[in-house]
């Protein structure tokens, strides 16, 4: 939600590794945004050398997309 990415960095500190969720049945835009999330995300001083697991969630909704496409 736009109303907490302000605080999102606030979690930083301290971390491991990161986590990044998406729904792979999201629509092209929703992907678009989620991909640009992540981008952001990977260029962050405190997150560019920790490791990243990209979790593609709905992978048994009709409209997912593959691996290869997300």
């Amino acid at each position: 939600a736009e109303s907490i990415k302000k605080y999102w960095s606030r979690y930083y500190q301290g971390s491991q590794g990161v986590v990044f969720v998406l729904n792979s049945a999201a629509s092209d835009e929703e992907m678009e945004a989620s991909r640009s999330e992540l981008h952001l995300a990977m260029q962050h001083p405190q997150l560019c050398t920790l490791p990243f697991l990209i979790l593609a969630n709905h992978q048994d909704s009709p409209a997912a997309r593959s691996v290869s496409e997300v």
